[in-house]
């Protein structure tokens, strides 16, 4: 470490008197024009040239990536608020660029307009009060004005009319988990406080406190009493926080301040409010979908859940993922199903990565699935087995798709399709594990539909409530055949990097698909020729290849 430090100290000193030279060299000067390292007027003329030539560059650059990147702008806010929060966003931005645009062409003008040149002499100005205090008003009254319209925005959010008799709700927010309480049959939420935070008592509800006795914490308990009062507006708590001095000080100088502004005086601690025909735009599969869906969802007759985490390879490398998205959001979907009085039909995605290393191929329903070799696969299967716990304890119908091999346009960047398309048509070395000679039964999406919609046709089963289906191409294919097809296809020849089994993988999927052709008359339709020609035809198209 010492060596290291004495390097570092002589080398700035090596640098230091590098510097005191060039100082030096230039205070002496040169009596040959061009040959000082002095700029002079060729230097600042060509300079000049290149500021206007940097400000049309920056121009162009800005209002193309506002015109290329606009599909990437805020997508339709997901709650009765978020409309708000991004109209304050763009309002922003738009001030942003107006400075950008006046300041840039200012700072560049100025530069090619005042440059530098023989016999010209520089002005100086001690200062121009006029320039100052336009330079300061402007800021202040936009500034004023959007925190204005913040405190109106914030004020609309934070308040709800005395009269829409809300339904008092409080969140805790914790690492990877949500816990709530209501404020029961009184309305009144107890007093809380982490000190009482022990056993059962994990919200920190204070025993003494008669307000809080009837405080349900158990989500159930909410959905139940939300389904009972579904006119009611929702009221949305934070978890109340014993604050210091100062934070206090701040916080009663902003209602204050609010309250000069708007007339409204905001409650402590309300975080949202929405009224139930606003639930539906909460996106969350977790225990917040589980706690308020049942407020909006007496009119759903069917549900087809098809999201999930993907991928075998990598489940290796991030399980919690795989349990969080397969296994809990199954859990809340079917919470949902069994609260909803007029629901009929559960469908949902499995996998055929479920059957592992079976040996039988093809493979069929009644095979056995109780060896799966990838948390993926394991994941999958939990899911099937939940549901149908499910469907036999509270009477839900329900039918699992346990889908092969799904490609096609819009399809995942994590599939092969995707892999050996982009990385041919890239020049990348794409691999191929098992030596390529790992087969799939590769099946087209627009197939995968045809086996999902004579589903949804089907009410309520009189017995056998919980079912599965195979939906696959039944025609297992090389993953060398697809990349030949590919080459055909994309015109130009892939690099291949032939490589070993991965951990996880299986050698072969081959779906028995003799269930799904009597009761969905299921009968795939397209070949992988027919889906690949599909797939690079929109990926062109997409990525604007010629």
């Amino acid at each position: 470490m010492t060596v290291f430090l004495v390097l570092i100290v002589i080398i700035l000193f090596a640098v230091a008197i590098w510097q005191m030279s060039k100082i030096y060299a230039l205070s002496k000067g040169s009596s040959e024009e061009g040959t000082s390292d002095v700029a002079n007027g060729k230097d600042n003329r060509i300079n000049a040239k290149l500021m206007v030539m940097f400000m049309v560059f920056l121009y162009f650059l800005m209002f193309y990536c506002f015109w290329h990147y606009s599909k990437f702008y805020l997508p339709e806010a997901s709650s009765a608020h978020g409309g708000k929060y991004d109209n304050l966003m763009f309002i922003s931005i738009a001030l942003i660029m107006v400075v950008q645009i006046i300041t840039q062409f200012l700072l560049h003008f100025f530069a090619y307009k005042y440059k530098g040149e023989k016999g010209k002499r520089a002005l100086f100005y001690a200062d121009n009060d006029k320039l100052e205090f336009i330079w300061t008003i402007i800021p202040v009254i936009v500034l004023a004005g959007l925190i204005i319209y913040g405190l109106f925005t914030w004020s609309d959010i934070m308040n709800f009319e005395e009269d829409e008799d809300a339904l008092v709700v409080e969140l805790y927010a914790q690492r990877f988990n949500w816990k709530a309480r209501y404020a029961g049959e009184d309305n009144i939420l107890g007093d809380a406080n982490v000190r009482f935070i022990e056993g059962v008592n994990q919200l920190g509800i204070d025993p003494s406190d008669a307000d809080g006795q009837d405080d349900p914490e158990v989500l159930p308990e909410i959905i139940e009493h939300a389904d009972k009062n579904s006119e009611k507006v929702l009221t949305v708590n934070r978890a109340k926080r014993h604050e210091g001095l100062l934070f206090k000080i701040f916080y009663e100088s902003h209602l204050f301040i609010t309250y000069l502004f708007t007339l409204k005086n905001l409650r402590f601690g309300v975080y949202s409010y929405m009224h139930p025909i606003h639930l539906n735009k909460i996106l969350s599969n977790k225990d917040l979908c589980s706690a308020f869906a049942g407020a909006i969802a007496k009119n759903f007759k069917i549900i087809i859940h098809l999201a999930a985490q993907a991928g075998v390879r990598y489940s290796v490398t991030h399980p919690y993922k795989y349990i969080e998205s397969n296994v809990k959001a199954q859990i809340s979907i079917l919470e949902l199903a069994k609260r909803i009085k007029s629901f009929e039909h559960l469908i949902y995605a499995s996998s055929s990565s479920i059957y592992g290393s079976n040996k039988k191929i093809p493979f069929s329903i009644n095979d056995r699935v109780d060896n799966p070799i990838s948390l993926y696969g394991a994941s999958k299967r939990s899911g099937e087995l939940i549901t149908q716990s499910y469907s036999r304890m509270f009477n839900i119908n329900c039918t699992g798709l346990r889908f092969f091999s799904v490609y096609g346009p819009w399809g995942r960047p994590d599939m092969a399709a995707y892999i050996f398309t982009k990385k041919i048509f890239e020049n990348k070395t794409l691999d191929l594990f098992n030596f390529g000679r790992m087969e799939r039964d590769f099946t087209f999406v627009d197939d995968i539909i045809s086996g999902i919609t004579p589903l949804i046709k089907i009410k309520k089963r009189k017995s056998n409530l919980h079912k599965i289906y195979n939906l696959g191409n039944n025609k297992p294919e090389q993953l060398l055949k697809m990349v030949s097809l590919l080459e055909i296809l994309c015109e130009r020849k892939a690099k291949i990097n032939k490589k070993r089994m991965q951990l996880g993988d299986v050698r072969h999927t081959y779906a028995n698909i003799k269930e799904s052709k009597k009761d969905l008359k299921f009968k795939p339709k397209i070949n992988l020729e027919q889906g690949l020609e599909k797939f690079v035809n929109w990926y062109k198209e997409y990525y604007k290849i010629n």
